[in-house]
């Protein structure tokens, strides 16, 4: 019988995926050089982080479209590492169902081969 409240336990922790989850395993499963993670911030808002080879960037733009033919762009941040530069846009994907997916994009370039 503990065997079975154990089974039942687990059976408790099961969630189903959230919008998160399923744009996160999505990018992943077609961009696989791409690093994607779920982060959360101190107030609970969930947001998928992606940084992606510049080989990659444009396809995976257009791949957000496919995603969500309404995706809305909210701000491009232009970054300086050192020996890079970096470009982050901040995405918003099926917000007509709130709350939206919070999508950040981060694709990195040497400061000497930047295009």
């Amino acid at each position: 019988m503990a065997d079975d409240n154990r089974i039942m336990e687990n059976v408790d922790n099961v969630r189903e995926p959230t919008k998160e989850d399923t744009v996160a395993e999505t990018i992943k499963s077609r961009f696989p050089n791409a690093h994607v993670e779920i982060r959360e911030n101190k107030w609970g808002r969930k947001r998928v982080w992606v940084i992606v080879p510049r080989e990659d960037y444009k396809a995976l733009m257009k791949f957000l479209l496919e995603l969500d033919p309404e995706a809305h762009y909210s701000i491009g941040i232009e970054q300086d590492y050192g020996e890079e530069i970096g470009y982050m846009s901040h995405i918003l994907l099926h917000y007509d169902n709130a709350p939206a997916v919070s999508l950040l994009v981060d694709v990195r370039v040497p400061k000497d081969d930047p295009v």
